[in-house]
C-alpha cells in the first residue's frame, strides 16, 4: 500500500493525508475495473432521469463513500489552474518511476482542458438564448408569447446557491445577461425551467427579479414534481401522492412566490382588463 499512497502523490492536488484516505477508503484499487465503478463508489456520477427515450442528467448521486468523496472533490479544484509542476509537488514525485510521473502530468492536462471546456459551455447558453430570443420575436414566425430557457446555467454563476464549482461569470454578470436578452423580445416571454430542481429554478427566478426584467411567467412541471419520482419508485403511487400533497404543494408555492417579480403581457398588446 506505501507504493500506492506515494504514487498517488504524484498527482496535483494530493499531498500524503489525502493519499493516505483514498487508500484507506478504497482499499485496493484493482477491484474496481473501470474508473466509472470507482467514481460510483464515491457518489461522483451524475443522478439521471429517464423517461421514454428522453434521459435527464442532474447532479452528482452523493451516493457512497462521503468521507473519500469530499477529499476527491478538494483535490479536484486546483485543476481549474494551468498544468505546472513544482514546489511541494516537484518534491513528492522525486524518486517515483517515470511512467507514475507521466500519467499524473497527462491527468494535469486532461483535468484543466474538462474544466475549461465546462466552463466555456456554461459561456454559451447566453448567446443561443439572446439570438433565439431576437429570431423568434419576428413576425413573420406568428409566435404571441416567447417559452425560453433563462439565459444562464445558475451552476455556473458564482455566488449562488446552484454554483457548482466551475465559474462562468459573476452574479452581477449574470444579471447583466438576463437584460441582454430580454432587451432583445418584442413580444411577452415565460421562462421555462427545464428539468432543474425546484431549488434551483426558484433562486433563478429570484435572481430575475433581483435583475429587473419584464418576464411574464413561467411554464415548469419537473421542477416540482421530479424530486418525488424515487418515492414513487421506491415506495408506489401512494406514498408518491402523499409526496404530492405535501412537498410538491411545498414547491408550487416557492415558485408562485418568486413570480411577485413577473409582469402582466396586457401592456405589451396594448390591452386594457375590464372589470364588471
Amino acid at each position: 500500500m506505501r507504493a500506492v499512497v506515494e504514487a498517488l502523490q504524484a498527482l496535483r492536488g494530493v499531498a500524503q493525508i489525502t493519499a493516505v484516505t483514498i487508500v484507506a477508503e478504497l482499499g485496493t484499487l484493482s477491484r474496481f475495473q473501470t474508473p466509472r465503478q470507482l467514481m460510483g463508489y464515491s457518489g461522483l456520477v451524475a443522478s439521471e432521469f429517464s423517461s421514454g427515450n428522453r434521459i435527464q442528467r442532474g447532479g452528482i448521486t452523493k451516493t457512497g463513500n462521503a468521507h473519500l468523496r469530499r477529499v476527491l472533490v478538494e483535490s479536484a479544484w486546483v485543476y481549474q489552474h494551468r498544468p505546472w509542476i513544482g514546489g511541494f509537488l516537484l518534491q513528492r514525485q522525486q524518486g517515483l518511476d517515470q511512467e507514475v510521473k507521466h500519467i499524473a502530468w497527462k491527468a494535469q492536462w486532461r483535468l484543466h482542458t474538462r474544466y475549461k471546456k465546462l466552463s466555456a459551455a456554461g459561456k454559451k447558453k447566453p448567446q443561443i438564448v439572446t439570438e433565439s430570443m431576437r429570431e423568434f420575436s419576428k413576425d413573420r414566425y406568428g409566435v404571441d408569447v416567447l417559452k425560453v430557457e433563462v439565459p444562464v446555467n445558475m451552476k455556473f454563476v458564482e455566488g449562488t446557491k446552484s454554483f457548482g464549482g466551475t465559474k462562468a461569470y459573476t452574479k452581477k454578470e449574470a444579471i447583466d445577461l438576463f437584460h441582454k436578452a430580454a432587451n432583445v423580445a418584442t413580444k411577452p416571454f415565460i421562462y421555462l425551467s427545464a428539468g432543474v430542481s425546484n431549488a434551483e429554478f426558484s433562486e433563478t427566478l429570484e435572481l430575475a427579479g433581483e435583475s429587473g426584467v419584464k418576464f411574464n411567467g413561467v411554464l415548469c412541471g419537473r421542477a416540482t414534481w421530479k424530486d418525488g419520482i424515487p418515492v414513487y419508485a421506491k415506495h408506489g403511487a401512494a406514498a408518491f401522492r402523499k409526496w404530492l400533497e405535501t412537498e410538491g404543494v411545498k414547491n408550487i408555492n416557492n415558485v408562485n412566490s418568486k413570480l411577485k417579480a413577473a409582469t402582466s403581457w396586457h401592456s405589451i398588446y396594448g390591452v386594457e382588463l375590464v372589470h364588471a
